[in-house]
C-alpha cells in the first residue's frame, strides 16, 4: 500500500522519538502524490524540526521544579562563558568588522555548549513555549499559566547563572586591563540608549532582532543530526545577532554583571535592569514568539497523525488530565481533537 508523505515522515520521526533505531536510511524516496521526494539522511525537514520543538516543549514542562531551575541556572552560566569568550577574542582588535566577527564567534561557542548540554536559555523558550501554546490553543487556559511559570523560572535561573559566572570571574581576577577596557566599551554600547523613552524602545526593537536570530539557531539545531551539524546550524544566526549589536538579554547579563562586579563605569544595577535587561527581555519574547514560533508553525503546520508520535506530549497530557476536574477533556479526546 502506498503511504502518503506525512505518514512516511511520521514513521521515521516516531523511530527517532522512541530511540529504537538511530541509523535511519532516509535515502529511500518518499512519495508525494505521483512525485517522489528525496529526503537526505543528513538533515531533517522543517516539519520534523517543528515536531521536535513541540516535543521538547512538553518534555521541559513535565520536568520537576528542581530540574527546571538547575537547567536554567546552567544555561545562564554557559551563555556567560560565551560572553566572556567574546570579550577575550575581540579585545585588542582595531578593525571594527573583524572585531565584531570575533565577538560573534565567542557566542557561537557558548550557544553550542548550551545546545549540546540540553540546558535551557530564556531566548530558546521564547520559541519553544509559544509554539506549545499555539498547539494548545483549544485548551489555552490550562497550558498558558504553566508556560508563563516556566518562562519566569528560566529567566530568573539565567540571571542566577550569569551572575554566578560573573562573580567567579571577578574573584579569580580573570580579566586583565585589555579585557576590562574591551568590556567597558561593550557595556557603553549596550547602555547608549539610557535615559530616553525612545532609547528604551530601541533596545526593545533590538531585542526582537536578537531573538529572531537566536530562535532560528535553536530551530536549525533541531534539523541537524550530529554534533558537528548542530554547531554548523547555529553558527550564522548566532554570529549575526552578536555582530549586529542586537540586545540579547542573557548575553547582556554576562556583560553587565561582570562589569558591575569589576566596578567599571557607565552602568549601575538599577540602570542595567531598567534600561537594558527589561526592555531586551520583552523584545526577546516578542521576537521569538512572532518571528520564529508563529511563522514556523504556520509554514510547517503538523498534521494530527504526526502529533500522535509525540510521546512527551502524551505523557504531559496524562499528568495534566490527572490533576484536572472530572469533567475536563480526557487524553483520548485531546489526541483526537483538531490542531
Amino acid at each position: 500500500t502506498q503511504h502518503t508523505l506525512s505518514d512516511q515522515v511520521t514513521e521515521r520521526f516516531a523511530v527517532v522519538v522512541d530511540q529504537e533505531v538511530m541509523d535511519i536510511d532516509a535515502r529511500e524516496p518518499l512519495q508525494y502524490g505521483s512525485r517522489p521526494l528525496m529526503v537526505p539522511n543528513w538533515v531533517r525537514s522543517p516539519r520534523q524540526a517543528l515536531l521536535d520543538v513541540i516535543a521538547h516543549g512538553f518534555e521541559i514542562l513535565s520536568f520537576s521544579f528542581p530540574r527546571k531551575v538547575l537547567m536554567s541556572i546552567y544555561g545562564g552560566a554557559l551563555i556567560a562563558f560565551g560572553s566572556t569568550l567574546s570579550i577575550f577574542l575581540s579585545a585588542g582588535i582595531e578593525w571594527s568588522g573583524l572585531q565584531r566577527f570575533f565577538l560573534g564567534f565567542g557566542f557561537v561557542g557558548g550557544f553550542s555548549m548550551l545546545i549540546l548540554s540540553g540546558t535551557t536559555l530564556y531566548t530558546e523558550v521564547n520559541v519553544t513555549l509559544p509554539t506549545v501554546m499555539m498547539f494548545q490553543a483549544h485548551r489555552f487556559r490550562r497550558a498558558c499559566w504553566r508556560c508563563i511559570l516556566l518562562h519566569l523560572i528560566v529567566l530568573l535561573g539565567n540571571v542566577a547563572g550569569t551572575m554566578m559566572v560573573a562573580g567567579f570571574l571577578y574573584l579569580a581576577d580573570s580579566l586583565e586591563a585589555t579585557q576590562q577596557l574591551r568590556l567597558e566599551n561593550i557595556v557603553a554600547d549596550k547602555m547608549k540608549q539610557e535615559g530616553s523613552a525612545s532609547g528604551w524602545f530601541k533596545v526593545l526593537l533590538a531585542g526582537i532582532l536578537a531573538n529572531w536570530m537566536v530562535g532560528l539557531a535553536a530551530f536549525f539545531a533541531q534539523m541537524a543530526r550530529t554534533l558537528t551539524e548542530k554547531i554548523a546550524a547555529v553558527f550564522f544566526p548566532v554570529l549575526i545577532f552578536a555582530a549586529l549589536g542586537t540586545q540579547h538579554a542573557p548575553a547582556n547579563m554576562g556583560y553587565l554583571f561582570t562589569a558591575l562586579f569589576y566596578g567599571l563605569p557607565g552602568v549601575s544595577w538599577g540602570s542595567a535592569f531598567a534600561w537594558n535587561l527589561i526592555p531586551a527581555s520583552i523584545g526577546n519574547l516578542l521576537g521569538g514568539a512572532a518571528f520564529v514560533a508563529a511563522v514556523m508553525y504556520y509554514l510547517h503546520w503538523p498534521t494530527s497523525t504526526e502529533l500522535r508520535t509525540l510521546q512527551p506530549y502524551k505523557t504531559w497530557l496524562k499528568a495534566l488530565d490527572s490533576s484536572s476536574s472530572s469533567g475536563s477533556t480526557s487524553l483520548g479526546d485531546e489526541m483526537s481533537s483538531p490542531v
